[in-house]
């Protein structure tokens, strides 16, 4: 009867073990590490898109995954040291928004994948061999090809403003990878088509912006284009306002720049192009190699025009630019 007993107590206790094991046997859930090498910590151009992106693909900070984040904060010098910084985290993923991050971060790995945004012309930078097929640890979602880009911006001012003939481009010029540099033919065929005579409007740090934007008044500008740069993204309010108090409209090349002062903006969204690196991010973590991801282009570009700030300047835009608007601030 003991035997008997004990015989079925084992059995039991067998039981409830092989129950068990398969629990005990199932892997640890991996925790994966992205490192994100951004220009600032604001909405425009912050990792929340990406953490947003990512959320909607499974991966939840805090649970499965860990984002270890970096800025630059408009100082492009930063970028070699944030990007070693993130290398040496043995990050899985890198994000890199903008020009000098992505060439900070491809000089300090040619072994962890990254992941580009807000870039202009891969190719043409030297980042990917070319869009169908990158080559290398680099792919991404580019902004656009600058070829054209600018054209087109030059195109809006003159249809905002007819009679502008003179306009000032305002750059950072010690970004070697600013576009403005980079299509300076391909700028000044269309200007000459335009009738637009370009005047460059050089900044290198942020010292630079109230005594170049000062110099606009004495330059008799008909409106200011800012380009694209961590730099001008950082000190944009600071920009459209010096420009405001000279009485010059600004143009700007993104959404994120306007923030309710710019005259208008065409271009792609950098929040939504940081969302959809996150479809790039979450294939490299289930396997992918960033050579065999093809660079995808900007399907969307956003044309924003600011009623507020034309009254404030005393403009009236022309009515065919204002119903083509995707959004009107008024």
């Amino acid at each position: 009867m003991v035997a008997s007993r004990f015989a079925v107590a084992f059995v039991v206790t067998l039981g409830v073990c092989l129950a068990v094991l398969p629990v005990l046997a199932q892997p640890v859930a991996r925790v994966a590490r992205i490192g994100f090498l951004g220009n600032s910590d604001e909405r425009g151009s912050s990792p929340e898109h990406l953490v947003e992106g990512l959320r909607a693909l499974g991966w939840i900070e805090g649970r499965n995954l860990v984002i270890e984040r970096r800025y630059l904060e408009g100082d492009i010098e930063r970028a070699p040291r944030l990007a070693a910084e993130l290398v040496g985290l043995n990050v899985d993923v890198i994000v890199a928004a903008s020009p000098p991050n992505v060439r900070a971060a491809m000089r300090a790995t040619s072994s962890i994948p990254i992941v580009l945004t807000a870039v202009s012309d891969p190719v043409g930078m030297g980042f990917v061999a070319s869009l169908a097929r990158p080559g290398g640890n680099i792919t991404g979602v580019t902004s656009g090809i600058p070829e054209g880009f600018l054209a087109k911006q030059l195109q809006l001012i003159k249809e905002a403003l007819p009679r502008a003939t003179r306009v000032g481009l305002l750059f950072n010029a010690s970004n070697p990878l600013n576009y403005r540099m980079a299509s300076a033919k391909q700028l000044a065929a269309a200007a000459q088509a335009l009738n637009i005579e370009l005047r460059d409007l050089e900044i290198r740090s942020a010292e630079d912006i109230e005594r170049t934007m000062t110099a606009i008044n004495l330059r008799g500008l008909d409106a200011v284009f800012v380009v694209g740069d961590p730099l001008t993204f950082r000190h944009r309010m600071q920009i459209h306002e010096l420009a405001a108090l000279h009485r010059t409209p600004t143009f700007v090349p993104t959404p994120e720049y306007v923030e309710g002062r710019a005259l208008a903006a065409y271009g792609p969204s950098i929040g939504a192009q940081v969302r959809r690196a996150a479809v790039y991010v979450d294939r490299i973590l289930k396997g992918a190699k960033a050579a065999d991801l093809p660079v995808e282009q900007p399907t969307q570009y956003r044309l924003i025009v600011n009623l507020r700030a034309a009254g404030a300047l005393g403009l009236n835009l022309p009515s065919s630019l204002v119903m083509r608007a995707d959004e009107v601030i008024q």
